[in-house]
């Protein structure tokens, strides 16, 4: 049976993403203001809409919950299948990829 790497958490995937979410809405906010408009604005509301709905779904699997919560993390629920938890953090890999190539054209 393969195992994943435990190394690379999804939860530190999350934050990865999260990061890359804020530093493209932070470049959008930077624009000279003649350039905030149009297809800027269109963007950081696709940013900003996707952050949310990126957000939201973390909390909805537990990928980052409270300390003091007693739910466990999506990390600690796909322990014990790691192909699955290899696909998740693939799939984080891939969104923070995007991401970052759909700054470039920023």
């Amino acid at each position: 049976m393969a195992t994943t790497d435990l190394s690379q958490p999804i939860r530190d995937w999350y934050h990865t993403c999260i990061e890359t979410y804020e530093k493209i809405g932070t470049e959008i906010d930077n624009l000279a203001p003649g350039q905030k408009y149009g297809e800027s604005l269109f963007a950081l509301q696709h940013v900003q809409h996707g952050n949310k709905h990126f957000r939201q779904w973390a909390e909805d699997m537990g990928v980052d919950p409270p300390v003091s919560g007693c739910r466990m993390s999506l990390d600690d629920q796909l322990s014990m299948t790691p192909p699955i938890h290899q696909n998740v953090v693939g799939l984080l890999e891939e969104l923070n990829t995007s991401l970052l190539e759909s700054a470039y054209w920023i």
